[in-house]
């Protein structure tokens, strides 16, 4: 079981002692990075930053952007520990946001990019239902949409 909680002062060093494997630190920003996004971007009170638990540790993160005109959410960044890849966690995630996203009720889609080349996150949003809908000279922009109950 995957739960997400906002990065605090308890999990903050967790978060940043994630790692990534070799081959994948071309696709994610670090984790550093990401939180220095978030408190630059604070004012638009609209990225938050989430550690990813399982079994009361933590075992990744991911970053969220809502663009409110839109009505949507997006995963702008996630990662999972290089010592914890292959368990599922990066899709018990993915799920997780998009059941926050489905709870609070104001979003119609759910958007996740990835760096081309990527291919574990190609596979994972594929797999989940996301569609590829363009793409820039570096990232290939995904997205599904939300079927909010109501």
């Amino acid at each position: 079981m995957v739960t997400l909680r906002l990065v605090d002062e308890e999990n903050f060093a967790q978060v940043i002692d994630l790692s990534l494997a070799e081959e994948d630190r071309s696709f994610v920003a670090s984790n550093l990075r990401s939180l220095a996004d978030c408190w630059l971007y604070r004012e638009n009170g609209d990225v938050f930053p989430y550690a990813i638990y399982a079994n009361h540790q933590v075992v990744g993160f991911a970053l969220v952007d809502v663009d409110e005109e839109e009505a949507c959410y997006m995963i702008w960044r996630l990662m999972i520990d290089n010592s914890q890849q292959g368990k599922g966690y990066g899709k018990t995630a993915i799920l997780a946001l998009m059941e926050q996203a489905k709870a609070i009720g104001k979003y119609n889609t759910i958007r996740a990019d990835f760096v081309k080349g990527n291919q574990k996150m190609e596979r994972l949003l594929h797999s989940l239902g996301f569609v590829n809908f363009g793409q820039d000279e570096r990232e290939i922009f995904t997205r599904r949409t939300l079927e909010v109950e109501k």
